[in-house]
Protein backbone atom coordinates (compact mmCIF):
# COMPACT_ATOMS: atom_id res chain seq x y z
CA UNK A 1 0.00 0.00 0.00
CA UNK A 2 1.20 3.52 -0.79
CA UNK A 3 0.97 6.45 1.12
CA UNK A 4 0.24 10.17 0.30
CA UNK A 5 3.98 10.78 0.03
CA UNK A 6 5.27 7.84 -2.24
CA UNK A 7 4.41 7.88 -5.64
CA UNK A 8 3.96 4.70 -7.86
CA UNK A 9 6.00 4.25 -11.34
CA UNK A 10 5.47 1.87 -14.04
CA UNK A 11 8.94 -0.26 -14.63
CA UNK A 12 7.85 -0.35 -18.29
CA UNK A 13 9.48 2.02 -20.62
CA UNK A 14 7.37 3.01 -23.91
CA UNK A 15 9.25 5.20 -26.14
CA UNK A 16 6.66 7.88 -27.45
CA UNK A 17 7.68 7.31 -30.61
CA UNK A 18 5.95 3.65 -30.55
CA UNK A 19 2.43 6.10 -30.13
CA UNK A 20 3.74 8.61 -32.66
CA UNK A 21 4.18 5.28 -35.39
CA UNK A 22 0.78 4.39 -34.30
CA UNK A 23 -0.96 7.73 -34.94
CA UNK A 24 0.76 8.28 -38.38
CA UNK A 25 -0.27 4.59 -39.42
CA UNK A 26 -4.03 5.61 -38.28
CA UNK A 27 -4.03 8.44 -40.72
CA UNK A 28 -2.40 6.67 -43.25
CA UNK A 29 0.80 8.60 -43.22
CA UNK A 30 3.98 6.58 -44.04
CA UNK A 31 6.88 6.94 -42.16
CA UNK A 32 9.06 7.69 -45.24
CA UNK A 33 6.38 10.77 -45.87
CA UNK A 34 6.50 12.25 -42.14
CA UNK A 35 10.24 12.18 -42.06
CA UNK A 36 10.36 14.26 -45.15
CA UNK A 37 8.04 17.07 -43.72
CA UNK A 38 10.20 16.94 -40.47
CA UNK A 39 12.95 17.41 -42.46
CA UNK A 40 14.36 14.00 -40.97
CA UNK A 41 16.49 11.20 -42.67
CA UNK A 42 14.18 7.68 -42.71
CA UNK A 43 17.04 6.46 -40.15
CA UNK A 44 16.39 9.25 -37.78
CA UNK A 45 12.96 8.80 -37.52
CA UNK A 46 13.14 5.01 -37.47
CA UNK A 47 14.98 5.66 -34.16
CA UNK A 48 12.81 8.17 -32.88
CA UNK A 49 10.14 5.28 -33.79
CA UNK A 50 12.48 3.20 -31.21
CA UNK A 51 12.98 5.80 -28.35
CA UNK A 52 16.72 5.83 -29.83
CA UNK A 53 16.54 8.93 -30.92
CA UNK A 54 14.69 11.76 -28.32
CA UNK A 55 11.63 13.79 -29.34
CA UNK A 56 13.84 17.23 -29.26
CA UNK A 57 11.52 20.53 -29.25
CA UNK A 58 12.15 20.99 -33.00
CA UNK A 59 10.34 18.07 -33.80
CA UNK A 60 7.76 18.37 -31.38
CA UNK A 61 7.20 21.80 -33.14
CA UNK A 62 6.97 19.89 -36.54
CA UNK A 63 4.86 17.15 -34.79
CA UNK A 64 2.37 19.40 -33.83
CA UNK A 65 2.43 21.42 -37.15
CA UNK A 66 2.21 18.03 -39.60
CA UNK A 67 -0.55 16.07 -36.84
CA UNK A 68 -2.16 18.79 -34.91
CA UNK A 69 -1.22 16.99 -31.57
CA UNK A 70 0.66 19.84 -29.55
CA UNK A 71 4.33 19.95 -28.85
CA UNK A 72 3.89 19.91 -25.57
CA UNK A 73 2.32 16.67 -25.84
CA UNK A 74 5.19 14.64 -27.44
CA UNK A 75 7.24 16.99 -24.83
CA UNK A 76 6.11 15.42 -21.91
CA UNK A 77 5.68 11.72 -23.58
CA UNK A 78 9.57 11.95 -24.03
CA UNK A 79 10.14 13.42 -20.71
CA UNK A 80 8.47 10.10 -18.97
CA UNK A 81 9.91 7.78 -21.36
CA UNK A 82 13.56 9.44 -19.94
CA UNK A 83 12.80 9.51 -16.66
CA UNK A 84 11.27 6.15 -16.53
CA UNK A 85 14.54 4.60 -18.12
CA UNK A 86 16.80 6.83 -15.56
CA UNK A 87 14.66 5.13 -12.82
CA UNK A 88 15.07 2.06 -14.02
CA UNK A 89 19.08 2.41 -14.44
CA UNK A 90 19.12 3.44 -10.92
CA UNK A 91 16.79 0.40 -9.37
CA UNK A 92 19.34 -1.86 -10.92
CA UNK A 93 22.27 -0.21 -10.69
CA UNK A 94 23.38 0.07 -14.44
CA UNK A 95 23.46 -4.22 -14.25
CA UNK A 96 23.12 -4.81 -18.18
CA UNK A 97 21.27 -8.33 -17.06
CA UNK A 98 18.81 -6.64 -14.51
CA UNK A 99 17.93 -3.83 -16.72
CA UNK A 100 16.86 -6.04 -19.78
CA UNK A 101 14.45 -7.39 -17.61
CA UNK A 102 13.08 -3.90 -16.82
CA UNK A 103 12.74 -3.13 -20.67
CA UNK A 104 12.26 -6.28 -21.78
CA UNK A 105 9.07 -4.83 -24.39
CA UNK A 106 11.30 -3.15 -26.04
CA UNK A 107 14.27 -5.15 -26.72
CA UNK A 108 11.60 -7.90 -27.92
CA UNK A 109 10.38 -5.36 -30.42
CA UNK A 110 13.75 -4.47 -31.82
CA UNK A 111 14.81 -7.92 -32.40
CA UNK A 112 11.56 -8.42 -34.11
CA UNK A 113 12.34 -6.14 -36.45
CA UNK A 114 15.84 -7.18 -36.84
CA UNK A 115 14.45 -10.42 -37.51
CA UNK A 116 11.72 -9.10 -39.65
CA UNK A 117 14.66 -6.76 -41.97
CA UNK A 118 16.46 -9.98 -41.75
CA UNK A 119 13.83 -12.17 -43.55
CA UNK A 120 13.22 -9.36 -45.91
CA UNK A 121 17.18 -9.25 -47.28
CA UNK A 122 16.65 -13.12 -48.31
Amino acid sequence: MTTSNETVYSGWAIPPGEGLLEEIEFRGISPPELAATLGLSVEAMNEVFSGERAITPDIAVGLANALGISAQFWLNGEARYRATIARNWEKTGGRKEEWTDWCFGRLLRKYQREDAADRAAV
